[in-house]
């Protein structure tokens, strides 16, 4: 264990049984080394994670292997600190390809890459009739029902219009062809996490209270005002995670390092309140190393698409 850290990865057969786990409970001073980066973001892109374990045993790896090459595997990766400090899953996805490297003359590394939802939105496709009537929460219901690898949808904002279609709609196509439509005409962002599909309105009002990111609550180093928005790191926080609805963040924007202008560019002025939604996490973790920090991503309240179309560019 260090500086009180708490971590465990669990790598599961197809049928969801285990197949092999490690953690710190171990309590063995000598345990293997684990490296995971995991992204996870509140707009179209899918959440990825890359977890590494170092020098495992021949048979071991191998046995790994053989199943995380079987279609359904999957990774769980728990991290946080012991006691209060704030500890529970950051990541749960399929394995999409394993990969084993010598590094050195020591040491071997089994890497799983991971995505989250894995061709749920871009690999499937839906077919389904709608009739007239429908609407937008119409549309997802129907393709989580109707696409080749049905889904599950966790959440649809209740403030998508409500305007019903005159004409009947066929859907043909993958599902984030018609989730990109949805999401334009309501100014909101759609994303995969834990299996499920989630869509969220940038404008919507946050829910309970906004965590609250200073020096003593892990805030290291200084923030960063980036367009639209803010960037900055903390130590590992699994509170601070993307959901429906986004999580909101206060920060004091007196410590906020202001972004440099250049002519003709627009930069969004930091919120007069200093809270800010997240809208991107990357959580890095090394169980023998220095690394254990989350680095977020946040948007002004009034968040926009273009807005967030403009920092995903950058």
């Amino acid at each position: 264990m260090i500086y009180g850290r708490k971590w465990k990865v669990l790598v599961l057969k197809a049928d969801g049984t285990e197949a092999w786990s490690i953690s710190d409970s171990d309590n063995n001073p000598n345990s293997l080394r684990v490296t995971f980066n995991i992204e996870q973001c509140g707009f179209q892109t899918p959440w990825y994670s890359e977890v590494a374990i170092y020098n495992l045993a021949g048979d071991t790896t191998l046995d790994i292997l053989a199943e995380c090459n079987k279609e359904g595997s999957r990774v769980i990766v728990e991290a946080g600190y012991q006691g209060d400090q704030g500890y529970g899953k950051i990541f749960d996805g399929a394995i999409f390809q394993p990969l084993f490297d010598r590094q050195n003359v020591t040491d071997f590394i089994l890497t799983l890459r991971c995505i989250d939802g894995l061709g749920v939105l871009t690999g499937n496709i839906c077919n389904a009739t709608l009739s007239k009537g429908y609407d937008y929460a119409g549309i997802i219901s129907a393709m989580a029902k109707k696409s080749m690898t049905s889904f599950k949808v966790a959440g649809i904002t209740e403030n998508l219009d409500k305007k019903t279609m005159p004409r009947a709609k066929i859907l043909f196509g993958t599902p984030q062809k018609y989730l990109r439509d949805i999401a334009n005409d309501n100014n909101a962002q759609y994303w995969m996490g834990e299996g499920e599909l989630h869509i969220n309105k940038l404008d919507d009002e946050y829910e309970g209270e906004a965590i609250v990111i200073t020096p003593e609550t892990g805030l290291i180093g200084t923030p960063q005002q980036i367009t639209n928005g803010v960037s900055f790191r903390c130590f590992l926080n699994q509170n601070i995670r993307i959901k429906r609805p986004l999580v909101v963040v206060k920060l004091d924007n007196s410590i906020i390092k202001q972004q440099k202008l250049s002519q003709g560019q627009l930069v969004s002025p930091l919120d007069e309140s200093g809270f800010y939604k997240v809208i991107k996490t990357v959580h890095v973790g090394d169980t023998r190393g220095n690394d254990w920090h989350t680095d977020v991503t946040g948007i002004n309240l009034a968040g926009n698409v273009s807005a967030l179309l403009n920092m995903v560019v950058n």
